[in-house]
């Protein structure tokens, strides 16, 4: 019997050796992109040059995208900061629907309304500067402008909105910085950047760190909820993977068909910060103006019940509930809008190309193209560029 069982534990150890070795084979990261920063909470690496994939698989075969960061941390060419001579200037603050790394940077929206601009003989000479950062939120957007976006002389700031920011305003599972309401004033905490000379490493980052089984184990496992929850109990995933879910849940709250007191407690930040930012844009001479940006369950609603029921299986949903909670305070503040969801929704209707990237939920370049031409058409429409001078 003992020499069964030896046996049997020779040849779990000669699998799992097996199984490393094509692991370390079949691996092949991209690169490090996000930094630590003390004011953002994190941020694009200035100045580097590299690539992003869905996967660091190789048999996965997603395809790599070039990335390039400019000297200020923007996932954007290089602009002076002194802007030249008859040129609008418009200055895009989002999360990863305008800094999303898996978009060649031409394809991002910005871009695509930069193109437009300067191919519509309409309009004297246009920039538009891209400062969206994966996973940002409304009070990350507040400190980009303040700490960097305002140097560059914007004409018009445009903030895009998404519906996830509303939970963003009270998530606690990363380190951004954190509205809260003082007095009944609105004030920003800064983010709590972990220290790189942390706590002793846990079971699960030693085992990241040194076999490359486990962490293929771990990124296939980790994306099923269940599978998650029996990890983080075995302590082979960190706490903020679980801190993350429950913040992803408290994200679409905006979408509960009855009121949500912590839905409620969320837009009221919201609100606080969106004013805050206004107030900061028109002090610098510039023209505010929101994006409100669909998730792909608005514009393909056959997609939302498999998303939904994993965390609100008992509770009704309406998908145009948090647009128009957003419109209505938008238009009360004077604050011109472009809700991208009538136009989102008649481009899927009309059987083109997938507009968001299927298990992800980012734009695909189809869906930035339409967002950047709705863009400078809404700019040029509401007076926000300037005419060509000719003659």
């Amino acid at each position: 019997m003992l020499r069964g069982a030896g046996l049997v534990l020779v040849g779990v150890v000669v699998a799992l050796g097996a199984g490393e070795l094509v692991a370390r084979w079949a691996f092949d990261p991209p690169t490090v992109l996000i930094e630590p920063d003390p004011i953002l909470g994190w941020r694009y690496v200035p100045s580097l040059t590299g690539s992003w994939a869905a996967s660091a698989w190789k048999f996965d075969r997603a395809p790599r995208i070039p990335v390039r960061v400019n000297s200020q941390g923007l996932l954007d060419r290089e602009y002076p900061f002194e802007k030249p001579p008859g040129v609008v200037r418009v200055l895009v603050l989002a999360d990863s629907v305008g800094g999303d790394p898996g978009v060649p940077l031409d394809a991002l929206f910005p871009k695509v309304a930069e193109r437009r601009a300067g191919a519509d003989r309409r309009w004297s000479p246009t920039e538009v500067i891209n400062a969206g950062v994966t996973g940002f939120g409304t009070a990350q957007e507040l400190a980009m402008f303040e700490a960097v976006g305002w140097r560059y002389e914007p004409d018009v700031v445009v903030l895009t909105f998404s519906m996830s920011d509303v939970g963003d305003s009270t998530d606690l599972s990363e380190p951004r910085p954190r509205a809260v309401f003082q007095d009944g004033l609105l004030a920003l905490e800064p983010p709590r950047v972990p220290s790189p000379v942390a706590e002793p490493p846990s079971r699960a980052r030693l085992l990241g760190a040194h076999s490359r089984l486990y962490a293929l184990a771990r990124e296939k496992l980790v994306r099923i909820p269940a599978t998650r929850r029996v990890l983080a109990r075995l302590h082979l995933l960190g706490p903020r993977v679980l801190q993350a879910d429950a913040g992803f849940r408290d994200g679409l709250r905006v979408f509960l068909a009855d009121d949500d007191a912590h839905a409620a407690r969320g837009w009221g930040l919201t609100a606080a910060l969106l004013r805050r930012l206004r107030d900061r844009v028109q002090a610098r001479g510039a023209r505010f103006v929101v994006i409100i940006a669909p998730i792909e369950g608005q514009v393909y609603p056959e997609r939302f019940p498999a998303l939904w029921n994993q965390h609100f299986s008992a509770r009704r949903y309406d998908l145009d509930k948090p647009n128009r909670v957003l419109r209505e305070f938008l238009a009360t503040e004077r604050i011109p809008a472009l809700d991208l969801l009538p136009a989102f929704r008649a481009r899927s209707r009309a059987g083109d190309a997938d507009l968001y990237r299927r298990g992800d939920g980012h734009w695909t370049v189809q869906g930035h193209e339409l967002a950047g031409s709705a863009l400078i058409e809404f700019l040029g429409r509401e007076g926000f560029l300037a005419a060509r001078v000719t003659g």
